[in-house]
């Protein structure tokens, strides 16, 4: 899995061009990878699927903690259900945003897609 340095590194020297499905990302090298827009999925529905990515790291760099139910119906504030990893999160969008950046406010029980790196060791 990349780490947030390298998903920066996509977003700030290579070249993104969008090829129907997806970006083609190209590094200073000239080497490129595809990522589709594959978007991202939360429960039974999928979300962006066509026009977003959404690439999760290697490092979990937060957390974010869920009121329980009974905090939730009006109970106790200090009581916690559950509590998810945050992972940076490489993103981009097409069409109406043409975003692309690296986040943290993306918790990792969203489907989100990953892109396996390999380090080459001399």
């Amino acid at each position: 899995m990349p780490t947030t340095a390298e998903l920066a590194e996509l977003m700030n020297f290579c070249t993104w061009e969008f090829e129907g499905t997806g970006y083609r990302v190209t590094g200073p090298n000239g080497k490129s990878i595809f990522l589709p827009a594959a978007g991202y999925r939360y429960g039974e529905k999928q979300y962006g699927n066509g026009n977003a990515g959404y690439y999760a790291s290697g490092e979990i760099i937060g957390t974010y903690s869920y009121p329980s139910m009974a905090a939730q119906l009006g109970g106790s504030q200090g009581q916690f259900g559950s509590m998810e990893n945050m992972p940076s999160v490489l993103m981009f969008q097409h069409g109406q945003y043409n975003t692309i950046g690296v986040y943290n406010n993306m918790s990792a029980c969203y489907g989100l897609s990953i892109r396996p790196v390999a380090v080459l060791l001399k």
